[in-house]
């Protein structure tokens, strides 16, 4: 198992779940912005589907969408000011994310000829972590954490975390949920950490016709322990 950054040891990390730019709900980004000022976590990890591109996406397009042009632009825009509020992320892929490249694949483009996302938002602080190969697991005074984006594989953050013996922090599902589960070893936790969607936008339709309603809000893990902030975006104080 090979840490992050050398095994050093973190105790305040903020966990900022799926964002879907240029879908995101900037009101409550700017409550957790409040909590990152106020805190000053030493580690911030960005689950992954730090974008959307809907545009791109294999489903069914609706007549009113954005154009690819038009949603590239807004990503770029809304991109930068993410980057303004948070300098600073170590940033996981997910499957939107990875939309783009998908669909070049399917037309033949080679690799060769594609940009990846650290070219496109080329944002100083913004540590990308694109390799399927690498693992995100950062070291607590608790223990490992193994931070991913959550469609690598099947099942739940609880059934992952038991399986495998590790604390595991995922996002994706868009659902909020935390976790314990105790072995004779040692204990380990898991959590899902909801979403920052404007559930108003075109990009979060598909949402409501899932049965499970998505959960806005972020995590926080403090010396090694793991908590879930729900966001309704009238939050005064963090």
């Amino acid at each position: 198992m090979k840490l992050f950054n050398n095994g050093k040891q973190y105790k305040k990390i903020l966990v900022i779940p799926d964002l879907h730019i240029p879908f995101i709900d900037v009101r409550v980004l700017k409550v957790v912005q409040m909590w990152y000022k106020r805190h000053k976590p030493d580690l911030v990890v960005q689950l992954g589907d730090m974008f959307d591109f809907k545009a791109w996406s294999r489903w069914p397009k609706d007549s009113d969408d954005d154009s690819p042009h038009e949603e590239f632009e807004a990503s770029i825009k809304l991109g930068s000011t993410v980057a303004k509020m948070f300098p600073n992320m170590e940033i996981l892929m997910g499957n939107h994310d990875m939309r783009v490249a998908k669909r070049a694949m399917e037309v033949g483009f080679s690799k060769h000829i594609m940009r990846d996302l650290d070219e496109i938002f080329p944002y100083d602080g913004w540590n990308w972590h694109a390799d399927p190969r690498e693992k995100l697991i950062i070291n607590t005074p608790k223990g490992p954490i193994w931070f991913l984006h959550g469609d690598e594989q099947g099942g739940t953050a609880a059934q992952k975390s038991r399986l495998l013996g590790i604390s595991v922090v995922q996002g994706h599902s868009h659902q909020s949920s935390i976790v314990h589960s105790s072995s004779l070893a040692h204990s380990v936790f898991a959590m899902e950490t909801g979403h920052l969607m404007d559930m108003r936008s075109k990009g979060a339709q598909y949402a409501f016709r899932m049965g499970r309603y998505p959960v806005a809000g972020f995590g926080v893990i403090k010396f090694g322990i793991p908590y879930f902030i729900p966001l309704t975006g009238d939050e005064k104080i963090i």
